[in-house]
This record gives structure tokens, sequence and C-alpha cells, in this order.
């Protein structure tokens, strides 16, 4: 019962935390690139890397990891608006963009990831 509880505020934390950022970002920035939801999956990949690193390098206990893994990136970070956001740019005719959003959370998403596993292992 004690992980559901952990993963649902951690969940809760990690929902506001990206409808505020999403909203702050996307009032800043323009054109078709949706960089909320990137900034948000890269940032979001870069904790979750760290998260497992201290995980699986210091002992970081596993309760924590699942509020702050499962709960807080799992809502913080976003697979569906991603698919949205891509989906919707192609529907408008603007393939590249489509294309560079993908492209963009891959690959910057797996390298965050990487980085924060590798900064974690080297402590």
């Amino acid at each position: 019962m004690i992980n559901i509880l952990v993963v649902v505020v951690g969940g809760a934390i990690g929902a506001i935390a990206r409808y505020q950022l999403d909203g702050l970002i996307q009032d800043h920035t323009h054109g078709a690139l949706p960089v909320g939801t990137l900034v948000i999956n890269v940032s979001g990949a870069l904790a979750l890397g760290i998260l497992v690193g201290l995980r699986l390098k210091h002992g970081f206990p596993a309760t924590a990891e699942l509020a702050a893994g499962t709960g807080f990136c799992g809502a913080f970070t976003t697979f569906s608006s991603l698919m949205y956001e891509s989906t919707r740019l192609a529907q408008d005719g603007a393939y590249r963009a489509a294309t560079r959003t993908l492209s963009l959370n891959l690959i910057l998403g797996g390298a965050a990831a990487t980085v924060g596993l590798l900064v974690t292992g080297a402590l």
C-alpha cells in the first residue's frame, strides 16, 4: 500500500510541475516545434538517469526511487503529448517539424538519461 501512495504523491507533484513548466515555456517560445514537451522529456530523462544511477551505485532507497522515478518522472514526462503534437504537426503538413520533434526527443532524451547515469556512477 505504501508503494501506491508514494507513486500517487510523486505523480501528483510531477503532473503539476509538467503543467506549470510547459505553460511557462510555451508562453516564451514560438514556432511549430513543441519546445515545452522537448524540455520536459529531456529533463525528465536526465532525472531518471540520475535516479537509476543513484539506486545502482549508491544504494538510493527503493521507495524513494519509486516515488521520484515512477511517480514524479512518469507524470512529468509525456509520451502521449509527444505523439499528439507530432501527429498534429504531420496533419498540418509540417512533416519536417514532426520528424524533428520525434528525433530530438528520442536522441536528446536518450543522451540525457545516459549522462545522468554516467554522472552518478562517477560520484
